[in-house]
């Protein structure tokens, strides 16, 4: 029904590899979160509960989450709306790196308040979260018969945007805290 092709073809599917790369970093990024909140909560290092709900909100949404959801994707848009990425290990590679790099990053930044470690967390997380949505929108939109995948995709673009973008403007005010927790 959604693929023009009749059926999901082998050559479509995408190696076992890019997907377990991103589950398995999903599984580790809780097993970090788990044992950051244990070892937190005894006092061991000195940190705010400020910083500490930020870093494992984070640690959660984009280290967890994220990568599920991006392996998801990579894993079902040939299903789902029968496109195919090229050279689909590198590029995963490319954003699962950028995506790990970028979450530790951003928690060294909550941690220490740099205003360096922000704008690399910005750089790094952000360009890795937009060029995984890069890939697939840029698929997704040679396919001519899905009107309304083509505007979940622009919908879901515009939000994680102005995400990033309002998110980061704020990053040292209370504002920001609210503006996360609201969101």
């Amino acid at each position: 029904m959604f693929n023009q092709g009749g059926g999901l073809m082998l050559e479509q599917a995408p190696p076992i590899a890019v997907v377990i790369r991103f589950f398995i970093t999903g599984a580790i990024f809780g097993i970090l979160l788990g044992v950051f909140l244990l070892v937190t909560s005894f006092g061991i290092f000195d940190i705010s509960d400020y910083s500490r709900e930020l870093i494992a909100t984070h640690f959660l949404f984009l280290g967890v989450e994220a990568s599920f959801m991006i392996g998801a994707l990579f894993q079902m848009l040939p299903v789902l709306a029968g496109v195919v990425i090229r050279v689909p290990n590198r590029k995963s590679l490319i954003v699962n790196g950028l995506l790990i790099l970028g979450v530790f990053i951003q928690a060294i930044a909550f941690y220490t308040s740099n205003s360096i470690a922000y704008i690399s967390t910005a750089i790094i997380l952000g360009g890795g979260l937009l060029y995984g949505v890069y890939l697939m929108l840029r698929e997704l939109l040679k396919v001519k018969t899905h009107q309304i995948h083509r505007k979940v995709w622009f919908c879901t673009c515009c939000l994680c945007h102005n995400h990033s973008i309002w998110g980061y403007n704020g990053y040292n005010s209370i504002g920001f805290y609210r503006y996360h927790i609201h969101f």
